[in-house]
């Protein structure tokens, strides 16, 4: 993660405005917990009465099938939890919103002030009512070739999201997509990476550019020169030789 948000707490934002950043100005934050924090705040001054969001990644590791940021009021960064692979075999999971998406679900709302008698039985919704909130709503996350991940959002207050608010976080969410898919990847392409470089030249799979000496410089030395999140615009300089994506690279390396 890098540094919090640096917002300006005094401007309000218009919806125009929150879309905008998002969609141009997030282009030089590589830490997609970053920008997850910063959309929270900007949701605010945009007078979106968000108090609580989380945003559910499926990830390609070993040990865990995803991780979970979790913003709140006041919080000027996320907190970080990683998911393990069981998660789906829990009794806590049946009946979850996650749950009801990952069965078909495209929209997850719940209004937490009515009787819970009425409502949908699950200790998220009871957690969520003895922290004060009145309103939830939760959609997948599409990303390219099927890869499908989870947002949410939660308010306290009174009488909870409106229709008009859930409008306009609906229409943040293929943005949302394209901003969080893009760290996603670059960050995949870090770890896929980084093996290789510990053991191949530079040149086996990174040809030199144009009277440059890249070729004499090795994969390692590339490797740690580059921060937690990878630069693919960096990456770029070195073309990869007959590889348009870098899983397709790595399970030919090994």
């Amino acid at each position: 993660m890098n540094e919090p948000p640096n917002i300006d707490h005094l401007t309000a934002h218009s919806d125009g405005d929150v879309l905008h950043w998002l969609t141009n100005e997030t282009r030089d934050e590589r830490f997609l917990d970053n920008i997850f924090a910063e959309l929270c705040l900007r949701l605010q001054r945009a007078g979106i009465p968000v108090t609580w969001a989380t945003l559910h990644l499926m990830i390609l590791h070993p040990q865990w099938v995803g991780s979970r940021m979790m913003w709140a009021d006041g919080m000027r960064v996320v907190q970080l939890k990683r998911i393990d692979y069981d998660v789906r075999e829990r009794p806590e999971y049946f009946g979850s919103p996650a749950n009801e998406i990952h069965e078909g679900a495209t929209e997850v709302r719940e209004n937490l002030e009515r009787d819970p008698a009425l409502g949908r039985k699950h200790a998220v919704y009871d957690g969520m009512r003895a922290k004060g909130l009145t309103g939830y709503v939760a959609w997948p996350l599409y990303h390219t070739l099927g890869s499908q991940h989870i947002v949410a959002f939660a308010t306290d207050r009174p009488g909870g999201f409106d229709d008009a608010h859930i409008d306009r976080l609906s229409k943040l969410l293929p943005v949302l997509a394209l901003v969080s898919e893009i760290r996603m990847k670059n960050r995949l392409a870090r770890t896929l990476l980084k093996p290789m470089s510990d053991r191949m030249p530079a040149n086996s799979f990174w040809p030199a550019p144009p009277g440059a000496e890249a070729g004499r410089r090795s994969a390692r030395h590339f490797s740690a020169q580059q921060p937690v999140g990878l630069d693919l615009e960096r990456v770029g300089e070195y073309p990869v030789r007959g590889f348009n994506d870098p899983i397709e690279l790595f399970a030919y390396h090994g």
